[in-house]
């Protein structure tokens, strides 16, 4: 009687059911904003939580010359007195047949959505059955990117691939689209051309030759993986692998990567593949071991945009350094742990973003400073915004560069200085990984482990800095022993960040120092120990820390001195000089006879050598060319022992 009333259900809301394609209507608009997918109506998305996913084994066949697709894939599941499993599968896909523990089945269809009459008790399988051309940008506006079928120029390659975050993965096989189920493994058989290579999550096993010039690819996955991360990429691809032994690695680790079968690609592109594996040992020392240590982490080329972090095969466009040590972290960072709905999207990109700063302070520490800045300037070009993501349904909000990625990132480098201690800021990072590995977490998981780690409240960095919106401007002034310091917001959801503030200062007699101090309203004053002898206020948060702006108070000093940064000091190897304010500068580095031993021009930034000076004093002159405004400031170089 419970399936007759489904049945009578479905028919009444235009489902048919049967085998045969069911007409195309309007799209229906739904209120439903937190959402585990962009296409089920709240009931259906209920209805799903009612089965658990455990095993997915792919029969597909395609070519690296259209997005065609055709098979079956086999879904092993669990239920607790189930009727209907409900799945989506792109309506430009005609269904052979559906087969529940290997006998057919009925099925209705309502556009995308799969209502598959299963009456399970227990443990079951179900068997999808079909064939067709997946949607593109074209035909399908809100989606086209599960499959495709694209051309690299350079190369005169033909490359198919799939891209199914967010809601995408519909659009080339049967799935169920929930964050919370990752299915606990994957098998999948891909029959390709014989000129091909497919590269996919997991191990390849085996190669199996068909008669028809194709053969089949069998890569074998055995760890937990949520729907978007299943992939394939399939081109006439060449394998240039290595392997690296991280440190506490029992073994060493494959790095397998599918590249275009062109001499050039190698050349060309050698020397950044092999820093993959720098990065995968530099990032298991700070988050903990790859872990997919057991199989491989590997790279597919294709023509996508940018980078999509498969599962142990990364999907990208070039082997561009923070690229690849982007979507590496997210190994970590979206695919161990995996967010919990996609309002908690900054748990997967904030952090592999942030971890992109991290790799440049290993490897590439001139460009470090600069990244930040980066992130500093794009979040400062508009007032307002949260790093929560409240519409989940809007995938540019989703991936907002400005919020998501660079404002997601900049203020996990504001947890880091509010820890204030980076062995228990990694530590913390390290147990929340191991907390919540192979499983989904919210950004209220991570805000609580981090908490019970350190032992450090974060209540108010949550409430300021990631739901809350915009940005502080601060000013200051000293005069005498009073210290005043003044925060203007630029949105009016936040009234106070309260956030420790460091000021750097010049001292009478002594060298320069920086004080942190508590903010806990608009305007604060400070009484200042005369013992300190403060001089002047030479910079507001001169290490970056805070998204911030730095506005001229009454009788402080000119904006030149107030929005320059020149550190460390003492220098060893070598001397930034940041200016916050973009303009017109020059440089120039004097000795202690008077003489200038360096000059140069910049609009924001520089970077002196100073290990190629010898160790002793030297004055640093920034002149402002455009007001011939002009600040000096002592430093002191110290030669590496």
């Amino acid at each position: 009687m419970r399936i007759f009333l489904l049945i009578t259900i479905y028919l009444l809301t235009n489902t048919c059911f049967g085998q045969q394609r069911e007409q195309m209507c309007s799209k229906q608009k739904s209120g439903h904003r937190i959402a585990k997918s962009g296409l089920l109506s709240t009931f259906d998305t209920e209805r799903i939580k009612q089965y658990d996913l455990h095993y997915a084994n792919f029969y597909l066949s395609t070519t690296n010359t259209s997005s065609f697709l055709g098979g079956h894939v086999n879904l092993h599941a669990s239920c607790f007195n189930l009727d209907t499993m409900v799945l989506e599968l792109h309506e430009d896909f005609l269904i052979d047949s559906i087969l529940v523990n290997q006998e057919k089945t009925n099925y209705a269809r309502r556009k995308r959505t799969l209502y598959i009459l299963v009456n399970q008790t227990n443990k079951f399988q179900t068997s999808i059955y079909y064939h067709g051309t997946a949607p593109t940008n074209s035909n399908n506006p809100l989606g086209g990117s599960g499959l495709s079928n694209d051309f690299d120029r350079n190369t005169n390659t033909l490359i198919t691939y799939t891209l199914s975050e967010p809601f995408s993965a519909y659009e080339w096989w049967p799935c169920k689209q929930d964050l919370n189920d990752k299915i606990d493994s994957v098998d999948l058989h891909i029959t390709i051309p014989s000129t091909c290579k497919v590269g996919s999550n997991g191990m390849l096993v085996g190669v199996t030759d068909n008669e028809n010039d194709s053969h089949t690819f069998h890569w074998k996955h055995r760890y937990p993986i949520v729907y978007y991360l299943i992939s394939m990429s399939i081109a006439p691809y060449v394998d240039y692998s290595f392997k690296v032994k991280p440190n506490h690695s029992p073994d060493s680790i494959l790095i397998q990567n599918y590249i275009y079968n062109t001499p050039e690609t190698l050349r060309d592109n050698k020397s950044d593949i092999l820093k993959t594996g720098d990065y995968l040992c530099y990032f298991s020392d700070l988050f903990g071991l790859y872990p997919f240590h057991k199989e491989k982490y590997g790279h597919c080329l294709a023509t996508l945009s940018g980078g999509m972090e498969h599962q142990t095969m990364t999907t990208l466009i070039s082997f561009e350094n923070q690229l690849v040590a982007h979507e590496l972290a997210h190994q970590w960072w979206g695919d161990h742990v995996t967010c919990s709905t996609w309002s908690d999207i900054w748990l997967n990109e904030g952090f592999a973003t942030y971890t992109e700063y991290l790799m440049l302070g290993k490897f590439d520490i001139e460009k470090q400073q600069s990244k930040l800045n980066g992130f500093h300037d794009n979040i400062l070009s508009e007032k307002e915004g949260s790093v929560f993501c409240s519409d989940t349904l809007n995938k540019s909000r989703i991936f907002s560069r400005r919020l998501t990625y660079d404002k997601g990132a900049a203020i996990i480098h504001t947890l880091r200085y509010i820890i204030n201690n980076d062995s228990l800021f990694f530590g913390a990072l390290r147990d929340f990984q191991q907390k919540y590995s192979f499983r989904s977490a919210s950004v209220q998981d991570f805000k609580k482990s981090i908490e019970q780690f350190t032992n450090t409240s974060l209540e108010a960095f949550f409430n300021e800095w990631y739901y809350g919106e915009g940005y502080p401007t601060y000013s200051a002034n000293l005069e005498n022993e009073t210290l005043s310091i003044i925060q203007e917001n630029s949105a009016s959801v936040t009234d106070l960040f309260t956030t420790p503030l460091e000021i750097a200062f010049s001292r009478y007699n002594l060298s320069d120092t920086v004080i942190r101090f508590e903010i806990t309203q608009e305007n604060e004053k400070i009484t200042i120990s005369p013992a300190l002898k403060l001089k002047e206020i030479i910079a507001i948060d001169p290490n970056n820390y805070l998204i911030n702006q730095v506005a001229l108070y009454p009788s402080a000093i000119d904006t030149l001195e107030m929005n320059l940064l020149i550190f460390p000091n003492p220098a060893t190897e070598k001397l930034n000089i940041i200016q916050k304010n973009a303009g017109n500068y020059e440089v120039n580095f004097i000795d202690n006879t008077g003489k200038n031993i360096y000059a140069a021009d910049f609009t924001k930034e520089i970077l002196i050598d100073t290990h190629l000076y010898p160790e002793s004093n030297y004055t640093i002159e920034v002149r402002n060319k455009e007001t011939n405004r002009r600040y000096q400031k002592l430093i002191t170089i110290v030669n590496k022992k």
